[in-house]
This record gives C-alpha cells, structure tokens and sequence, in this order.
C-alpha cells in the first residue's frame, strides 16, 4: 500500500513523458502539450485523493478537462483528435488500474466516477 504522496508522484513522473505521437519539432503539438495536455494531466491529478470526491467536485474537474478538450479540437486535424482521445483512454484505464494496484480505492473510486461521467456524456449518438 502507497500513501498517497507516493502515488501522486508516481502517476506524475508517467504523465510527464512525452507521447510518441507528439513532434516536439511541430509548434501546434508544443502548444497542445504544453497548453493542453500538461493542464489536463494537472485536472486529473486532483482525482487522486485519500478520499471520495463528491460528485460534484468530479464533476467540476471533468468540466474544466471538457474545456481543455475543446480548445485542443479547435485547433487540432481529426487524426491528431482521435490520438488525443485515445491516449486519455489509456491514461484513464492507468490511473484506475494504478490505485488498486496500490490500493487506494478512494481514488480509483473518484476515477471510475470521473470516466462514468465523461463517458456517459460524450456517448456518440447512434444514426438510428
């Protein structure tokens, strides 16, 4: 079992790698890493907590992740988009996978209700 601390600075230290499909060299990637995905990661730190975060404090936190998301979509192509997407779904899946690894169930319980939310209110609508 880690205290708490712990986690954080090991969750940290993951998030603060570079993914493999950001070009340093490119100026919309530097702005979208160091304008977006550094304050997003910054939101989902606050999830990790000794305690269970109300559901409107989660809420709050998916609110300001929400806005973030689309100022990176204003600026951003499809292709870059759907790898935004795609690695929060992976961090998601980590930071939940991590606090019962280390059995911090307060925070993975603020995760799966954080991912409840942003799942369920981003559900694609079906062409029925």
């Amino acid at each position: 079992m880690t205290n708490i601390k712990e986690l954080k600075k090991e969750i940290v230290e993951k998030l603060i790698n570079i993914p493999s499909w950001i070009d340093t060299t490119n100026s919309l990637h530097y702005l979208i890493w160091n304008n977006g995905i550094i304050e997003i990661n910054g939101e989902l730190i606050k999830l990790i907590s000794n305690t269970v975060l109300t559901e409107k404090s989660v809420f709050k936190i998916y609110t300001s992740i929400s806005n973030s998301l689309d100022l990176i979509s204003e600026v951003t192509n499809n292709d870059l988009q759907i790898k935004v997407i795609t690695y929060y779904s992976r961090v998601l899946i980590y930071l939940e996978d991590v606090c019962i690894e280390n059995e911090n169930f307060e925070s993975a319980a603020n995760v799966k209700r954080f991912t409840d939310i942003y799942y369920n209110i981003n559900i694609i609508p079906s062409n029925d």
